[in-house]
């Protein structure tokens, strides 16, 4: 009886062992069919993902022209550069013409001068604020006296020293400008 009941277990046994391994197989194809299901998902959201990337690029370069647009009502340019020799060091002095197309006065503008070597590489930023005297609505100021102390172990300083003013590129951007009724305009 013993002899029968541990046949009897061990038939039992076999039985659930092999039921459990069609059970396994059914599982693992089931997985496997997931894992494909998964994977096509995964190709679809990245496509929708690189056309996400490409409108968001199309709506930042027309968010990039209306802010150009925006930027005609005030225009800051370089008109000249003079190099002088101080006591201690060279000094390059950047004269900036300003115009002022707004419908109020302007009481100072902050902004940064990006100067560029003729292939658009830039060689150095400076953080550059206008506020010497109010400009007047539909008036221009040219900006003079300002610029930077050569400091002649920097690259950059002895790039733009060395470099005629037509052949570097200027490019002044507007962060904010306050006018003299005390309202502001931030870019």
């Amino acid at each position: 009886m013993k002899k029968n009941l541990a046949w009897l277990f061990l038939f039992f046994v076999l039985v659930s062992l092999f039921s459990g391994c069609s059970t396994e197989s059914e599982e693992v194809e089931a997985l496997q069919k997931e894992v494909e299901r998964l994977s096509r998902e995964n190709d679809e959201l990245k496509a929708q993902l690189e056309i996400g990337d490409r409108i968001v690029g199309e709506v930042s370069s027309v968010e990039s022209n209306v802010l150009d647009n925006q930027n005609t009502d005030v225009v800051v340019e370089a008109v000249g550069m003079k190099i002088t020799e101080g006591s201690f060091s060279k000094f390059v002095e950047i004269q900036l013409s300003v115009e002022n197309h707004k419908e109020k006065e302007i009481r100072g503008i902050e902004g940064v001068l990006e100067i560029d070597d003729m292939f658009g590489k830039n060689i150095m930023s400076l953080g550059w604020d206008i506020a010497e005297q109010p400009i007047e609505p539909g008036a221009s100021y040219i900006q003079t006296g300002y610029g930077f102390d050569v400091n002649q172990f920097m690259d950059s300083h002895s790039k733009v020293v060395n470099t005629s003013f037509e052949d570097l590129i200027f490019t002044y951007t507007i962060k904010q400008i306050l006018f003299t009724d005390g309202s502001s305009s931030q870019r």
